[in-house]
């Protein structure tokens, strides 16, 4: 009966977001209940996160949520300052989210935590190496408008016209196959660039292991993981200074950055990484050593799991 007090006069309090959370997770609360949890973790802020808020006010135990990219910058909670009090800690990906929770959504800064994403390096591959004669291009990534493949594309139609050897491999699913296999022809990149349609992480890791360069040119991302496991795998980067990414990438240290849009400046990195081997190796010891060290997923989890039990 507490408990539910409580909850009534946080959902009158805290706005019609959470007075329908209420009606629509009763059950729900019965059903986390029922596994006897010590704590709840729910990622994204959405509906999730308002749910664990909510079992945590009518059992007592405590929660903890995780928030990644679209639940801040597209469809923000209007609840994050009251949920991230709430909770035990509201944790995010990187230091840009977090500055961005704080300076825009109104949320305490000790409130907040940035726990990264990361890579098993267990399932990375022993004794990879760089291989500088290849010339793949390769990029793993929905095929959907925040991936700005066609920037992509359009790099490529750069390199070929200057006469660069090259061939471009794309990973991926979505609903732009169809428009991006009309460019691909509109260019003339027949040849040069394939669709590979979704992989696994398997066929993934053997399409990066055979590459020159992973290239990414979304225009809104988190951290990427599939930047971490090229770092990861020894493959020189290049990727759009977007969001979270200048916290994984050095510019000219462990990779390339380039601005968003810029399908000049994205061939001008690609060309130069295959020109200069020297330069490329620098990339894979420093961006190696970068995400071990800072992107390693047994440490992000041990950081996770000491919060849980703190």
């Amino acid at each position: 009966p507490m408990g539910y007090l409580r909850a009534w006069s946080l959902v009158i309090a805290h706005g019609s977001k959470i007075r329908k959370q209420f009606f629509l997770g009763l059950y729900d609360t019965v059903l986390i209940h029922q596994r006897n949890p010590d704590h709840v973790h729910a990622h994204y802020g959405d509906d999730s996160s308002n749910l664990a808020m909510l079992y945590s006010v009518l059992s007592g135990d405590t929660f903890s949520f995780t928030t990644h990219m679209h639940d801040i910058f597209d469809f923000p909670a209007p609840n994050f300052p009251l949920k991230s009090r709430l909770a035990k800690k509201h944790v995010t990906i990187s230091n840009y989210n977090k500055r961005y929770l704080v300076d825009k959504l109104g949320v305490n800064e000790s409130d907040v935590t940035v726990i990264h994403c990361g890579v098993d390096f267990d399932r990375i591959p022993e004794n990879v190496s760089f291989l500088p004669k290849s010339h793949l291009i390769f990029c793993a990534a929905r095929l959907h408008e925040d991936k700005s493949l066609d920037i992509l594309l359009k790099a490529c139609k750069i390199l070929m016209d200057r006469g660069v050897e090259f061939e471009c491999k794309i990973a991926g699913e979505g609903h732009l196959r169809p428009a991006l296999e009309g460019m691909i022809r509109q260019l003339g990149l027949e040849n040069r660039v394939k669709l590979l349609g979704n992989q696994t992480q398997l066929q993934v890791f053997e399409h990066l292991k055979n590459s020159r360069v992973k290239a990414l040119s979304s225009h809104t991302e988190g951290i990427p993981v599939s930047l971490m496991e090229a770092m990861a795998l020894k493959v020189p980067v290049v990727a759009t200074r977007i969001n979270g990414i200048p916290e994984l990438i050095e510019d000219g240290q462990s990779g390339f950055l380039v601005e968003s849009g810029n399908e000049a400046q994205l061939a001008d990195r690609i060309q130069k990484i295959f020109e200069d081997p020297q330069l490329s190796q620098t990339f894979v010891e420093n961006g190696y050593r970068k995400v071990f060290a800072e992107f390693n997923l047994k440490n992000e989890t041990d950081k996770l799991l000491a919060m849980w039990k703190s």
